[in-house]
C-alpha cells in the first residue's frame, strides 16, 4: 500500500510538471474588460510591495537526488556563448519549470546577481536579443529585458490589470480606460514572464502615489484617453529597467517599423498559467497618420499577425535607424480590425505640464 501511494504521488507530480510547459503562445488576449473611470487626480497611500516568493525546493531526477534550480544556478545548463539557452518548444519531463533545470548538488553554482547598474539616465535604449539568455521556439515572445521600458500595472493583490510604459524613472504612461476609480495600484518594472519569478534579474514593484487622468477624458467616446501614474520613488537605473523616449522633435522615426509590446491577459481563469511573456506585435500604420498636417488625436494601425489580440494601455513604439525607441501611441480601442491608439505626440505638452509640480523632468 505504501509503494502504491508513492507511485501515485510521483505520477501526479509529473503530470503537474508537464502541464506547466504547455505551449500557450497562441493565446494573444491582452488587457482587461473596460471599467468606468474617474477623471479626477487621486492621491493613494503607498508602500513598497515585496516580490512574489519563489516556490519551495523541489527534488527531481531518477532517484530524487537532484533539485530544480534556476538555469543560471547550474553548470550543466545549455549555453550559447555567454548566454543561457531557453527553448520554449521543449517540455519538461522532470517536473521543473521551463526556466529551471534538474541539477545535481555538485553542479550547483552560486546564485547569480544579474542586475547591471547604469551610471546615468537614458531613454529608448533596448537590449537587442535580450540579456543573459537566447530564447528559442517562440512566435511573438520577446527575450529577457529586450524592451526594458515595459511595465505591468497591478492591483495590490498582484493581479495584472493593464500594460504601461515607463517614460521617466518615476512616471508611467498608460490609458485612462485602464484605471478603475480609487483603486490602489502597483507598477512592476523589470519583469518578463508575469507567471514566474525565476528570471535571472529581479523585477521591482513600486506603489502609485498619484494618478493623473486627462481632464477632458470621455468614457463614451474615449477621447483624450491618456493617463499618468506618479510613483512613490524612482526605479533603479539598471540595464533591465530603462524608460522609453517621449519627445522626438527633429528625430527621424522609421514609421514602417512600428510595433506594440505587451503582456497577455487571459480572460478565463486557469489553475496556473504556464507563462505570460512580453510579446512584440508588428503593426502597419496608415501613412497619413504621421503627416505634419494631421490634427487627429488618434492613430490607426493594423497588426501584421492575423490573430486576435487585446492590448489596452500597451505602447505603440517606433524606432530610429539606430534602434532607439520612441513611444508614439497608447492602445485605446479596436474598431473593424484596426487598433486605435491615443496619439502621444499630440499630448506631449500636457504630459510636461502635469509632471512639473512633482519636479519630474522627462
Amino acid at each position: 500500500m505504501f509503494l502504491i501511494t508513492i507511485s501515485l504521488l510521483a505520477f501526479f507530480s509529473g503530470a503537474l510538471g508537464e502541464a506547466e510547459d504547455i505551449d500557450e503562445s497562441a493565446d494573444l488576449g491582452f488587457g482587461l474588460p473596460e471599467e468606468i473611470m474617474s477623471t479626477a487626480t487621486t492621491s493613494i497611500p503607498s508602500t513598497r510591495t515585496d516580490p512574489i516568493p519563489i516556490a519551495k525546493k523541489r527534488y527531481c531526477g531518477l532517484f530524487s537526488n537532484k533539485s530544480c534550480v534556476k538555469r543560471s544556478d547550474c553548470s550543466t545548463t545549455v549555453r550559447s556563448g555567454s548566454k543561457l539557452t531557453v527553448d520554449l518548444r521543449v517540455k519538461s519531463t522532470n517536473g521543473c519549470h521551463y526556466l529551471e533545470v534538474c541539477c545535481h548538488p555538485d553542479d550547483m553554482l552560486s546564485p547569480m546577481n544579474g542586475t547591471i547598474p547604469l551610471g546615468f539616465k537614458q531613454c529608448g535604449i533596448g537590449n537587442a536579443g535580450g540579456i543573459f539568455m537566447n530564447l528559442l521556439g517562440g512566435r511573438l515572445e520577446t527575450s529577457l529585458a529586450e524592451y526594458p521600458y515595459m511595465v505591468a500595472i497591478l492591483d495590490t493583490g498582484q493581479r495584472f490589470l493593464c500594460n504601461g510604459v515607463l517614460i521617466g524613472y518615476k512616471v508611467v504612461l498608460t490609458t485612462a480606460t485602464c484605471l478603475a476609480p480609487e483603486q490602489s495600484l502597483v507598477v512592476r518594472a523589470g519583469d518578463w514572464d508575469l507567471a514566474s519569478d525565476r528570471e535571472f534579474v529581479p523585477h521591482v514593484d513600486l506603489n502609485v502615489q498619484y494618478r493623473i487622468v486627462h481632464q477632458q477624458f470621455n468614457w463614451d467616446s474615449t477621447k483624450h484617453n491618456i493617463a499618468l501614474l506618479i510613483l512613490t520613488e524612482e526605479f533603479p537605473r539598471v540595464q533591465h529597467i530603462i524608460p522609453i523616449c517621449l519627445d522626438h522633435k527633429g528625430v527621424d522615426l522609421e514609421y514602417e517599423s512600428c510595433f506594440v509590446t505587451g503582456w497577455n491577459y487571459r480572460l478565463m481563469n486557469r489553475l496556473r498559467p504556464t507563462r505570460n511573456i512580453v510579446l512584440r506585435l508588428d503593426m502597419d500604420v496608415e501613412e497619413n497618420m504621421f503627416s505634419n498636417t494631421s490634427t487627429s488625436p488618434v492613430l490607426s494601425a493594423v497588426p501584421r499577425a492575423e490573430q486576435p489580440m487585446y492590448a489596452k494601455g500597451a505602447p505603440l513604439v517606433c524606432p530610429t535607424e539606430s534602434s532607439r525607441y520612441y513611444v508614439v501611441g497608447a492602445w485605446s480601442t479596436s474598431l473593424n480590425g484596426a487598433i486605435q491608439f491615443t496619439d502621444i505626440r499630440k499630448f506631449k505638452e500636457w504630459i510636461y505640464q502635469e509632471v512639473l509640480p512633482y519636479n519630474i523632468v522627462i
